[in-house]
């Protein structure tokens, strides 16, 4: 356990009682596409435990956790552009050299008491949060809010990208193009991405605005605590268009009979709405290109998944998701993205 000296300023019972309960054999509260979540009870307070199972589905970076990133930068978001620049990188080399430790905290984030990325003591990364006890019930408010906290999600603001955050700023211009390319090494999706690319050169985007992008919102990952909204699962955040993270909403908006996630236009029109009213600005054409290069990707993700025998439920299945690529494609809204 000399791990547990690590962890600067965490509670060391905490810290242990986490280890204690990992390597035990109690099954997960919830199990993801890509993390378990386990929920510890220790002395009175609850716990959030998230560990990343499967690797080899995730597609990010992999050696650090991108909550403590995402909250520095956040807390930070009136600082310039240039600087901001240089403190995403410092915070991405700490992370990547301290693998234990802890983060700053942010309003819209539940507490991170510590996390462990080193796989020293437990054979998974994992991170460690305070259990937002939530409402379960999803009425229409919560779009309203979700909107509204998006917004204030995009305060930072960059005029470059990086492919992934470990790696070196580029150019504006390049980001597409990085996008197409990202694509065309994915496998079972060869025809979706040729009619993708061929689509996105009709609708010729500029892109010139990037934020800190989520890049999973949707209901699943919106936890409601009174008045406020914790927004969890920050593994895939990365520097986009501010339009990646207004995408999954329109797919994924409420939950059916079945248990399964389906779309839902007065909820999207609304969490769209709140979004606007909260200051927040839409570029059509560039929703519609994040729309389409955002399809093929959970295709062939969601037919990684089949082929191992996974469920893919609450998420439609690949088959579901070509239909609505192919719907789309062939859908008028592309010819001046989607109307808003």
């Amino acid at each position: 356990m000399g791990q547990i000296r690590t962890v600067m300023h965490a509670d060391k019972a905490v810290v242990e009682a986490v280890y204690t309960h990992l390597a035990g054999d109690e099954p997960p509260a919830f199990r993801g596409a890509i993390n378990d979540v386990y929920r510890l009870a220790w002395r009175g307070r609850h716990f959030c435990i998230r560990v990343r199972r499967s690797d080899d589905l995730f597609a990010y970076e992999k050696t650090f956790p991108k909550e403590p990133l995402a909250a520095a930068l956040l807390n930070r978001a009136t600082l310039e552009t240039a600087v901001l620049d240089q403190e995403l990188d410092r915070c991405v080399a700490r992370l990547t050299s301290l693998p234990v430790g802890r983060g700053e905290p942010f309003v819209h984030q539940p507490k991170l008491v510590f996390y462990d990325f080193s796989r020293m003591v437990a054979p998974h990364v994992f991170t460690v949060s305070e259990w937002v006890t939530h409402t379960s019930i999803r009425d229409a408010a919560l779009y309203d809010k979700a909107g509204a906290v998006l917004h204030e999600l995009h305060s930072p603001r960059f005029s470059s990208f990086k492919r992934r955050l470990d790696e070196a700023w580029q150019p504006a211009a390049q980001w597409l193009s990085t996008q197409i390319d990202q694509l065309k090494h994915l496998r079972g999706v060869e025809a979706e991405v040729e009619a993708v690319e061929n689509r996105i050169k009709q609708i010729g985007p500029q892109t010139s605005r990037f934020t800190l992008a989520h890049n999973d919102y949707h209901p699943l990952n919106w936890l409601e605590e009174g008045a406020g909204l914790k927004v969890i699962d920050w593994d895939n955040a990365t520097i986009a268009p501010p339009e990646v993270d207004l995408v999954k909403v329109k797919y994924w908006a409420k939950l059916d009979a079945d248990g399964n996630y389906r779309p839902d236009h007065a909820a999207y029109e609304a969490f769209l709405r709140a979004y606007q009213t909260a200051g927040g600005q839409i570029d059509c054409a560039m929703l519609a290109v994040c729309e389409l290069l955002w399809l093929p990707k959970i295709i062939a993700f969601e037919q990684a998944r089949e082929a191992q025998g996974l469920e893919t439920r609450p998420f439609p299945g690949s088959q579901q998701m070509r239909e609505a690529l192919k719907a789309l494609l062939h859908s008028e809204d592309l010819n001046v993205g989607h109307a808003v």
